[in-house]
């Protein structure tokens, strides 16, 4: 397995901190976002993550552990939030997406002094790897956008969030799929090159590419828009 973070509860002060922040939190499609959003965000915010690959963000059953790192990742993101309170924290996992997950989540940012936290619902999911659907199954026009390879499922789940998803000042649902797809399927590519400019790399994972789209397209306004409404 893969963890990713840097121990920001430990070795940057106070005094070092930009003027606003935000934490990416999640799996490994946390991780993801990251590349879109330090292209994308202004230098007056710090881009901090804590995530690690199969662990989604939890806050309960979090006893003190290094033997389950999932367990250790999420006490560790609580701790740091604790301390650099970000003024946005994005929640991100691939799958098991929970509504009452969610809410403990909110609850207890919401405790720690978060004003914004963003949760993601699912990204576009593929049946395979994107680019060997693109070469087995669509080579060689490959069009814009496709529904040939596409998981439904996970469009049954995103519809499902939504809806019962209860948005508030400060807990917002992103959902990713509507800007990745729409009546024609879901983008391949964002450029004509689509070996170059593919949108995932594999059944659901966002190329740098994409996630720049991601951060251009809806992060980053969702990002200002809650420290704007939370400073008014």
């Amino acid at each position: 397995y893969e963890i990713h973070w840097r121990d920001w509860s430990s070795d940057v002060c106070s005094s070092d901190l930009k003027r606003h922040r935000v934490l990416i939190w999640g799996d490994s499609h946390a991780q993801m976002l990251n590349s879109g959003l330090a292209k994308t965000l202004s230098s007056d915010w710090q881009l901090m993550q804590i995530a690690s690959s199969g662990c989604a963000a939890r806050v309960d059953h979090l006893e003190q552990t290094t033997s389950d790192y999932c367990a250790y990742s999420n006490r560790f993101a609580l701790d740091t939030i604790e301390k650099v309170v970000p003024d946005v924290v994005i929640v991100a996992q691939s799958n098991g997406h929970n509504l009452a997950s969610m809410n403990r989540v909110g609850a207890a940012l919401e405790k720690l002094g978060v004003k914004s936290v963003v949760f993601l619902g699912p990204s576009p999911h593929w049946q395979d790897d994107l680019p060997k659907i693109l070469v087995r199954r669509l080579w060689p026009n490959i069009p814009e956008r496709t529904w040939v390879g596409v998981n439904r499922e996970v469009f049954e789940t995103n519809t499902k969030l939504k809806n019962k998803f209860s948005t508030t000042q400060g807990k917002t649902y992103v959902d990713v799929i509507d800007a990745f797809c729409n009546s024609d399927g879901c983008l391949t590519r964002l450029g004509d090159d689509a070996q170059r400019d593919a949108t995932s790399w594999d059944y659901g994972h966002l190329t740098a590419l994409a996630s720049e789209y991601l951060a251009k397209q809806i992060l980053v306004p969702q990002i200002l828009k809650g420290v704007s409404s939370t400073s008014k």
